[in-house]
């Protein structure tokens, strides 16, 4: 129930992005860890390089260079994490041949997103879905990759390894978003998934790892953990 694999997606620019959620009780020390990122950039020694090569920096921070292994096991093991995904429309597409002719127009389509969700993820890689309208918990298998990524902005760029989060579910599922089976493995590059995490405990207030099925059927409504725990009669 995750975003599709983002694979293959070198020299691509990033846009700026909101800061990740990282777990509260990790230490500063690691959350302040940043991997070595290689930077090149086409000009003389000077002030122009100099700020050309910290532009490509700042690219490559905001595209998943700040996010270590350590910080992703740090930000997401042994905790439950709320993600909110809302409804929205898929922009037109348009494909044209080689000569610039109009050959194909997808118009604008609307989609549903997941909603809310809640899922407890174990320190043994384990994983305990809570999803909106099921009446039992989808269980299944968490696992960290990493892979060789590049960001070309301007003339310069920046290489580094991008850490990859994934899951796959054991309970027979099919994501409702991209039709695709829970059972493949399914891998978001990780600070794209801790954008998307509104909330997060420690541990598994909900006993979502100890029960088959959910304290109620969750809505797809953004709500809160508080919330949740009171309607649980936690």
């Amino acid at each position: 129930m995750t975003l599709a694999r983002l694979a293959g997606l070198l020299a691509l620019v990033i846009g700026l992005s909101p800061a990740p959620i990282l777990a509260q009780n990790a230490p500063a020390s690691l959350l302040d860890k940043v991997q070595p990122i290689r930077v090149t950039v086409p000009l003389p020694a000077g002030d122009a390089a100099t700020a050309a090569s910290e532009k490509v920096r700042q690219a490559a921070l905001k595209s998943g260079a700040n996010i270590t292994p350590e910080k992703a096991q740090a930000a997401v093991s042994n905790r439950t994490v709320m993600t909110f995904s809302p409804d929205g429309v898929r922009p037109p597409v348009k494909r044209y041949d080689v000569n610039r002719k109009l050959i194909s127009e997808t118009p604008a389509q609307p989609y549903q997103g997941h909603g809310t969700q809640l899922e407890y993820i174990g320190a043994d890689g384990r994983t305990f879905l809570w999803y909106p309208g099921n009446t039992g918990m989808v269980v299944g298998e968490w696992k960290l990759n990493t892979h060789p990524f590049k960001v070309v902005i301007d003339a310069g760029s920046a290489s580094f390894d991008l850490v990859d989060l994934c899951f796959r579910y054991l309970t027979p599922s099919v994501n409702p978003v991209t039709g695709s089976s829970g059972s493949n493995w399914s891998c978001t590059p990780t600070y794209m998934y801790l954008q998307r995490i509104v909330e997060s405990a420690t541990d598994d207030p909900f006993g979502l790892s100890r029960r088959p099925s959910p304290p109620f059927v969750l809505e797809r409504d953004r709500t809160t953990i508080d919330a949740l725990r009171k309607k649980a009669g936690g």
